[in-house]
């Protein structure tokens, strides 16, 4: 038998509209959706039908809100394994409890599928607001846009999504890379390098957008910062191979911004087995402040995107939400956390 097809829930048909079409008051479509007795099966199947064909989504959460609260949040983030997404859910955690509430983890794992899944899943009631760090390039606006109509408390980390209107916390990534290069060049280095392992985030973007206009800025060419870069994973082979090929330049590189601590740790490690030494041969500057120091093979000088504060303004904003309905409709707020340099070994 050929299934009709799935029919995305709509924010606009309301429990009024399906009790109208259905010939009944609307607390008979309620005693449906709550599963209550007291209903003629024939009736009760006859709804159900319609609720599927209308693409209604019944308001578990106006439910909650009205009658009580789970006092719960979630946190989708795009891959727990990621040291700055386990702080994040860390920090978060301890400022829900201390507002006494609890925190659901979601792990996108990098696939747009895992995000969609949980995302539409939101509106089912069991968590009062998200937090949700997006998978980037993930085609999952509509998911977050039809969120956003339905009023659900929402709050974006690390970056807008396009046409979504969402509360935000983001972090001054473009301030902290000149800051950083502004160090590295006032400490006579000229050929710095940028390793990055996902260019396709926008934070990362930022970064390596900020690095191209440093140089620019000191009437070096953006081909030449360009000719510096490397993007990819962590791999150690990988990494060594690409600053042998930068060292055996006849200018060979002197410096390195990496995108965070896990890509500083693989340069280092990279630039020791190739007989290098940090900072005297190659200096490393990293962006980070999620990775404990002792996970490092030395403290790092870094930009310190204080990922505590970006935690800390990210569940204000949601409980503030959650609080208070009527702000839901208001223009969202963008709240942007300044990074800090902190000197370590490395640079």
């Amino acid at each position: 038998m050929k299934k009709n097809p799935e029919v995305a829930p709509s924010p606009n048909v309301t429990i009024r509209d399906v009790a109208r079409k259905a010939g009944v008051c609307i607390g008979t479509v309620s005693r449906v959706i709550n599963n209550k007795d007291r209903v003629d099966p024939v009736t009760r199947a006859r709804i159900q039908a319609l609720i599927g064909e209308m693409g209604y989504q019944p308001s578990a959460l106006g439910r909650n809100l009205a009658l009580r609260r789970t006092h719960t949040i979630l946190l989708n983030v795009f891959n727990i394994a990621d040291p700055y997404c386990a702080q994040l859910l860390k920090d978060i955690t301890r400022h829900c409890r201390e507002h006494h509430y609890g925190t659901l983890l979601g792990d996108a794992d990098y696939d747009p599928g895992l995000e969609a899944e949980g995302l539409r899943r939101l509106l089912d009631g069991h968590v009062d607001g998200a937090i949700v760090t997006p998978v980037p390039e993930s085609g999952n606006g509509p998911h977050l846009k039809r969120l956003s109509a339905a009023n659900f408390p929402l709050v974006l980390m690390d970056n807008h999504v396009p046409g979504v209107r969402a509360h935000c916390v983001k972090y001054d990534d473009a301030g902290g890379t000149q800051a950083a290069m502004a160090y590295l060049f006032g400490k006579g280095h000229r050929r710095i390098g940028f390793f990055g392992c996902n260019l396709h985030f926008q934070t990362v973007r930022d970064r390596y957008d900020a690095y191209v206009k440093s140089h620019q800025q000191r009437g070096i060419s953006s081909w030449e910062a360009r000719s510096l870069m490397q993007e990819g994973g962590c791999a150690s082979g990988q990494v060594a191979a690409r600053l042998a090929e930068l060292l055996r330049a006849p200018e060979p590189l002197t410096a390195i911004l990496a995108e965070n601590e896990l890509m500083a740790a693989a340069c280092i490690h990279a630039l020791h087995a190739l007989g290098k030494r940090v900072p005297r041969d190659v200096a490393v500057f990293s962006f980070g402040g999620a990775t404990t120091p002792a996970l490092t093979p030395m403290p790092l000088t870094s930009v310190s995107l204080h990922p505590e504060k970006a935690a800390e303004e990210a569940v204000h904003l949601l409980l503030d939400l959650i609080a208070h309905p009527e702000r839901r409709k208001a223009r969202p707020r963008t709240v942007v956390v300044k990074p800090e340099l902190v000197l370590g070994e490395s640079a």
